[in-house]
């Protein structure tokens, strides 16, 4: 007789078999049923033949072994040969030649006689009293192996943020590694009609199966875990009384079967199902544990990819409405269809181009426009404000400083310069003609050198950049008075791009309105449907003298007070409302037959401020302040005119 002694695993009942070939496995269908979750549904047999007995694996998952090799073919067994099915270990024993095969299974090792060879030393329970027994270190290994996989898992919920597919198919992965699972799912909520979506469905094997044709799924299950976010475990799902009398249950013979809700905060965003179809009791409420952890898991993971998606798709909405990949709206006016084709002359060259017009007419937007379609664009631009820092602090913003160079408060570790940053790109400097001398000089050599060198440096860097400059100031005036390099305007001023003031192009004025009232909701949290036409006339009718960017302002504060769907007169700001009440936007305004009168006074008289009050019946100095106010240079008529001090300067 041969007999196996259990040495490790869960207690079994002792038996005694008399066939020539018996298997061992999870499932009750085997001849000898061992309970360690180890161990496969039919894990391995032993056969009797020609007077001997041969050990064989069944395409177990944890494997068989013989004295500690992995058994992958029949192989024979000896007296005092340790025999593992998974993790429970066994010792063959069979001191005689057989000839009726016979097979006890016991744990009882006392009743052991003449061995012809010594049996490995295995530690008794006595020798281990303190301490967890063999199954209790099965089960722990268990445990560790399962949470070595969530934790696994858990790291890529994070990586999972472009495409959640791989992460949805290592969950599977996961299922048939750690449960006893014939088939297994991974589906999602359609967020619009409420229907299951199946993103991965496969068998042990790696097979990609057909939901309908192939798993058919018990909709009743399905339905209860995403409605009641709740997971449930069958384990003979055709006899539980709750399932009794549903005829998708007993047509698909389902015996165990898990289903749990991929739960991202409150919602379910689909679920986990896993299943078999040939044995009962498949699954254990601990199993039930682990596959509502990887179930959590997985809907994290869903939960962030669907918002990550989202944001996305939000952010591109929101940059098509904000216009901020060309930033520049109004074509309608013949003087900004000029200046759209200058900008797209200019934008595919290296030249350096220098954009004036008065303060808020949106020279910066002109700048980008020309970065955005020039072969540099992908690289940075970088705008300075040289208005907007002081003296003191405009060379180290634009130059850096190095490494310990003493200034008070810089960084030890040096810090690079607006122009470094700009390499390969754009530098935009905006109001150039508040640029002190000093540091107008050294502008010069980077325009002449490509070089700079930074505060306390004592060798130059190279920077590939392009300048492009803008300034609200006559720099020809500013020349004249000694206040800004000639020579360095002249390299700034390749091209020469005018904007002109918003007042000189009221017909762009209703496409700014529609642009800057979608820029407003969107920020803002609002929805505008129009704006009322007697408050189109009284924009069109205000001289806007901060130009766009007063605009701007001025939509986003009518927006933000407008009770409704419509902007209508009474939420303008009253400077609006009382600078030009009614007027037709076709008519032209007082300022504008102002200026256009002093222009062509000027033209006349060639520039004389005296002449001009005379043909005008005007003080002199009255003259004087009015070509401040529309802000009128020599060039606007053609000439510089007199010197003459202004009247009552004398």
């Amino acid at each position: 007789m041969a007999r196996l002694i259990q040495l490790s695993g869960p207690s079994i009942t002792p038996a005694t078999t008399r066939k020539a070939e018996v298997t061992f496995g999870r499932d009750r269908t085997n001849d000898y049923q061992l309970g360690d979750p180890s161990t496969s549904r039919t894990h391995a047999k032993i056969a009797f033949e020609g007077g001997r007995y041969t050990l064989v694996d069944l395409g177990s998952r944890n494997g068989t072994y013989h004295n500690g090799a992995k058994v992958t073919k029949a192989t024979p067994l000896s007296n005092g040969d340790l025999v593992k099915f998974g993790y429970p270990e066994f010792r063959f024993e069979c001191a005689t030649r057989e000839h009726v095969p016979v097979i006890e299974l016991t744990r009882d090792s006392a009743t052991v006689t003449s061995m012809p060879q010594a049996p490995r030393p295995v530690a008794s329970t006595q020798e281990r009293s303190i301490g967890p027994d063999a199954a209790e270190l099965t089960a722990l290994r268990r445990d560790h192996e399962k949470l070595m996989l969530l934790y696994e898992i858990g790291k890529d919920v994070h990586t999972a943020l472009d495409d959640p597919t791989a992460l949805l198919k290592k969950s599977l992965e996961i299922v048939f590694k750690v449960l006893d699972a014939e088939r297994a799912f991974v589906a999602t909520v359609d967020r619009d009609s409420g229907a299951l979506v199946y993103e991965e469905v496969r068998d042990r094997d790696g097979k990609d199966l057909d939901v309908e044709k192939e798993i058919p799924v018990s909709k009743t299950i399905t339905h209860d875990v995403v409605k009641n976010k709740r997971a449930i475990l069958t384990r003979d799902a055709v006899a539980e009384e709750q399932y009794r009398g549903i005829q998708s249950i007993a047509d698909m013979k389902l015996l165990s079967a898990m289903c749990v809700p991929l739960m991202y905060r409150d919602q379910a965003l689909g679920i986990l199902y896993a299943d078999n179809h040939a044995q009962r009791n498949c699954f254990s409420p601990a199993d039930l544990e682990f596959f509502a952890s990887l179930g959590h898991l997985v809907g994290i993971a869903l939960g962030n990819a669907t918002l990550f998606r989202r944001e996305r798709e939000e952010k591109a909405a929101l940059i098509e409405i904000l216009g901020q990949e060309v930033g520049m709206v109004g074509r309608k006016s013949a003087s900004m269809q000029a200046v759209f084709e200058q900008i797209d002359r200019v934008a595919p060259s290296e030249a350096n181009v220098i954009i004036t017009g008065e303060s808020g007419a949106g020279k910066e937007l002109v700048a980008r426009a020309i970065h955005n379609q020039s072969h540099r664009k992908a690289k940075a631009f970088v705008p300075v404000n040289c208005a907007a820092i002081p003296d003191t602090l405009l060379e180290s913003e634009l130059f850096g400083y190095a490494p310990n160079s003493g200034i008070s408060g810089a960084s030890p570790k040096g810090k690079p310069g607006k122009f470094e940053l700009a390499h390969g790109g754009t530098i935009f400097l905006d109001e150039i003609g508040d640029m002190p001398p000093a540091t107008q000089a050294k502008i010069l050599r980077v325009v002449q050198d490509r070089r700079v060198e930074r505060l306390s440096a004592t060798e130059p860097t190279q920077v590939d950049v392009r300048i492009l400059s803008a300034t609200n100031r006559d720099l020809s005036e500013e020349i004249k008075a000694g206040r800004f390099r000639e020579d360095l305007f002249y390299r700034l001023k390749v091209v020469q791009v005018h904007v002109p003031p918003l007042r000189e192009r009221r017909e762009d004025i209703p496409e700014l309105v529609e642009y800057f009232v979608r820029r407003a909701c969107a920020r803002n949290n609002r929805f505008i449907r129009e704006v009322q036409q007697k408050a189109m006339d009284l924009l069109q009718g205000y001289p806007w003298p901060g130009n766009v960017r007063e605009l701007e302002n001025a939509i986003e504060a009518a927006v933000v007070m407008s009770g409704g769907p419509v902007v209508t007169t009474d939420v303008l700001s009253e400077r609006v409302r009382q600078g030009r009440k009614g007027i037709p936007s076709h008519l032209p305004t007082w300022d504008e037959e102002e200026r256009q009168y002093l222009l062509r006074v000027l033209r006349h008289c060639k520039g004389v401020k005296s002449h001009a009050a005379d043909v005008t019946g005007l003080a002199r100095k009255t003259i004087h302040e009015k070509i401040k106010q529309h802000n009128l240079k020599p060039s606007d008529w053609g000439g510089a005119g007199d010197d003459e001090p202004e009247a009552g300067s004398d």
